[in-house]
């Protein structure tokens, strides 16, 4: 075996025109993670019946108004310093 000297293996060589097969494990984890760490918006909001039963959800509501604010206006200050350092976005 010539290619066990240089402590590699030999593989089956795959048909011409098939690309390689990624694991559909990566895919999924990533999409599992994504699902738990983003909510949407319509996720996060009270039901009108709740907001008058429970007088302190007004408050989550307007702290989820300015979180919709601050994340557009970190969004924007990130590609302004993006554009000033002329590199593209990771």
């Amino acid at each position: 075996m010539p290619n066990a000297q240089h402590g590699r293996r030999a593989f089956a060589p795959q048909p011409t025109g098939t690309p390689p097969m990624l694991p559909p494990q990566h895919s999924a984890r990533n999409q599992m993670q994504n699902r738990g760490r983003k909510r949407r918006l319509a996720d996060k909001v009270i039901p009108l019946q709740v907001r008058e039963l429970v007088p302190e959800s007004q408050a989550y509501m307007d702290l989820l108004a300015f979180e919709q604010k601050l994340d557009a206006t970190v969004t924007r200050k990130k590609l302004d310093i993006q554009e000033a350092l002329k590199r593209p976005i990771k």
